[in-house]
């Protein structure tokens, strides 16, 4: 037997039990509730929580959780520059639930991606293997073991040990791409894969706007929309032509203006935040994700994502806070009646009434282990600096000088 096909036999039994708790999604998810321990406790954010992750990246167990801390997962971070969140052996397990019944389904649905292997982008193109002050990894050494299987070693087109993907520039055996955002092909243009046949990535909200120039450059290509995945854990997944909840790997929760409801609750239709438990320690973590419910698969929710709740702006995956910028502003010393950062394209831009150094600023956002992956692989561009006249600028938002609130980012601005 073939390593692909070994692959895939492991993965039948999470895919049947997948596909027999989309019929009945509340017993399914209570059985999940019972194995992460989940309890009535309110609903927290990432700055709640990271005095508890301090000491776990110190070295200390038994923290959010009874279960050892394998490693620490790396993200972008609202207030501060970075977020760091626990790998358990039940999270990394919960994960392969969801991975099961989406690969089984996207293999059945093109088998001739069995007769070549894999591209996987899965955790930022690390610069040097880090650890914490406690220890502990910061991801794990190679893309593979988030699988847990030595089958990938003959599935996956990089070799162990290599992470940069130019490495698999040309490679005629790939048939089959799993990245985030459209643009990171893009950025990696000359990858020019020949017989590539279906590309998963995102779809959704800003992600959709690389996309005709992702169909450009492979049109003979399927493009797969992949489900919601976060570095905190797996809402939806690409199956049976839709996106239904992973149902069989975290408990979810949904609020919206009628309050909190579970997910044989939802209505179509309706868009709702995201809150998560998880086998890694996270407690009714608010995931800062807006979902709307696009239909069922059976009686399980099939969602799409909307956007980031509140002021976070992402355009490949970068997730820039209003926060966090500000505090980035602030340590460059930019000091002017109006400045903020906006997306132009493929870049940011300081809007701006007086003066600031571009470089810095950038480099001070790189803190942000995102976007700095983001400008290292040319995802994103260098920041410009745009000169903008507050009186203009206010005058246009029909707001008078004495009632101006600062802010430090926006969604969207046209000069």
């Amino acid at each position: 037997m073939r390593a692909i096909e070994r692959w895939l036999a492991s993965l039948e039994n999470d895919a049947r039990e997948f596909r027999e708790a989309l019929k009945d999604p509340a017993a399914a998810q209570q059985r999940v509730r019972e194995e992460c321990g989940a309890s009535d406790t309110g609903i927290v954010t990432y700055d709640d929580l990271e005095p508890y992750v301090a000491r776990i990246c110190d070295g200390e167990q038994n923290v959010l959780t009874t279960e050892r801390v394998l490693m620490v997962e790396k993200t972008s971070g609202s207030t501060s520059a970075a977020k760091f969140i626990p790998y358990t052996a039940t999270l990394r397990r919960q994960f392969l639930r969801a991975l099961a019944p989406w690969m089984i389904d996207l293999y059945a649905t093109y088998p001739e991606l069995t007769e070549g292997r894999a591209f996987w982008s899965v955790s930022p193109l690390a610069q040097a293997r880090e650890r914490t002050r406690g220890g502990l990894p910061i991801g794990f050494d190679d893309d593979r073991d988030y699988f847990d299987s030595s089958d990938l070693d003959e599935i996956l087109a990089l070799p162990r040990g290599v992470t940069d993907p130019r490495a698999a520039i040309g490679d005629e055996s790939i048939v089959f791409a799993s990245i985030w955002n459209p643009s990171y092909l893009i950025a990696l243009g000359d990858m020019r894969w020949p017989n590539l046949r279906v590309i998963s990535c995102w779809t959704d909200a800003a992600a959709s706007l690389a996309l005709p120039r992702l169909r450009a450059m492979y049109p003979n290509v399927a493009i797969q929309p992949k489900g919601l995945l976060a570095t905190e854990g797996v809402v939806s997944i690409p199956f049976a032509g839709k996106h239904p909840l992973a149902i069989t790997s975290h408990f979810f929760e949904f609020i919206d203006d009628d309050g909190i409801h579970l997910a044989h609750e939802l209505r179509e239709g309706r868009e709702y935040r995201v809150i998560l438990t998880t086998g890694g320690g996270l407690t009714r973590y608010d995931l800062g994700d807006i979902v709307r419910v696009d239909g069922f698969v059976e009686a399980t929710p099939s969602i799409e994502f909307v956007g980031r709740a509140g002021d976070v702006v992402d355009l490949c995956g970068e997730k820039l806070s209003e926060p966090f910028v500000r505090r980035a502003l602030e340590s460059c010393g930019v000091d002017a009646p109006v400045a903020f950062l906006a997306p132009r394209d493929d870049h940011y831009a300081l809007f701006i009434d007086g003066d600031a150094d571009a470089h810095a600023i950038d480099d001070a956002l790189r803190a942000n282990p995102h976007y700095d992956y983001c400008r290292r692989i040319g995802q994103l561009g260098p920041i410009d600096i745009v000169a903008i006249s507050s009186a203009a600028f206010l005058a246009s938002r029909a707001v008078k000088i004495g009632n101006v609130k600062p802010r430090a980012l926006l969604r969207h601005f046209e000069p």
